[in-house]
């Protein structure tokens, strides 16, 4: 009899270890996001190596869209930063990237754009990138980990301490962005 009520105590307690390993073995299959934090030099050239990885690259000189909230001062600092990076035209191979500074109130009516990278910003500047790259089928990239969490960007890069990309599968696709072999070898997705 002792051992029926010992067996009756423990019965509440097994889904709560059940949840336990259950949730042990997610945190071990999903990927850790880095923290926010500001846009870096070398988060910049990763993003700008990327677009060579796409299925169909963009070829000759590209501008790349970057998307500002003015009344935002991170999301200006962190523009201003990948707009000086990129300079007068970064050269990578046989590709030559311009950056374009497009503010929040002009991101969906920007044309003649090959890639978006946010510049922090809000959710808002968020969502209205996801709405052009899913319109425009090109790539938006963030180094937001929010942006790729939400579903709202293709591609989170960061590079402190290591180069880190993180895509959202989910989004790409629906995007239709694609990636070589090579590099969704060397990505994290983010379900």
């Amino acid at each position: 009899m002792p051992m029926r009520s010992a067996v009756r105590r423990s019965a509440p307690f097994l889904p709560a270890v059940a949840t336990a390993v259950a949730l042990s073995f997610l945190s071990v299959a999903l990927p850790a996001l880095p923290a926010a934090a500001a846009v870096t030099e070398r988060d910049v050239l990763a993003a700008a190596r990327a677009l060579t990885f796409l299925e169909h690259p963009p070829r000759g000189t590209v501008d790349i869209g970057v998307a500002v909230d003015p009344a935002d001062a991170a999301s200006v600092k962190d523009a201003d930063l990948i707009r000086r990076t990129i300079g007068n035209g970064l050269v990578i191979g046989d590709l030559t990237i311009h950056a374009r500074l497009i503010s929040r109130a002009d991101v969906a009516s920007s044309e003649g754009i090959g890639a978006l990278m946010i510049a922090g910003g809000s959710m808002d500047l968020f969502r209205e990138a996801a709405a052009v790259g899913r319109t425009r089928q090109i790539l938006t990239v963030s180094t937001d980990p929010a942006c790729v969490q939400a579903a709202l960007c293709v591609m989170l890069v960061k590079s402190d301490p290591k180069v880190q990309v993180f895509v959202n599968p989910r989004v790409a696709e629906q995007d239709g962005i694609a990636f070589t072999p090579t590099f969704n070898l060397m990505i994290k997705e983010v379900p």
